[in-house]
């Protein structure tokens, strides 16, 4: 009876957070500090995209480096 209880406030626990994440990230991001100035203003700001580029593709690359290892070790044998 103690297991069943257990779960069920676990199972609560977990629903209620997930709850609560959904909530905190629904709201709207906040306006760029030259928000209402005369010029255009482009989306997203300045944001650097090469250096996650670079370790999503070395990342990548280690990955299938390891996988290819473990597929010839296993073809070997």
């Amino acid at each position: 009876m103690k297991r069943r209880n257990i779960y069920r406030i676990i199972v609560t626990l977990v629903i209620i957070g997930m709850s609560v994440v959904s909530i905190v990230h629904g709201q709207p991001p906040m306006p760029p500090g030259s928000h209402g100035s005369n010029g255009n203003q482009g989306a997203g700001g300045a944001a650097p995209v090469d250096g996650g580029v670079a370790m999503l593709l070395i990342s990548g690359l280690g990955y299938g480096t390891v996988k290819l290892v473990q597929s010839l070790k296993k073809s070997k044998t």
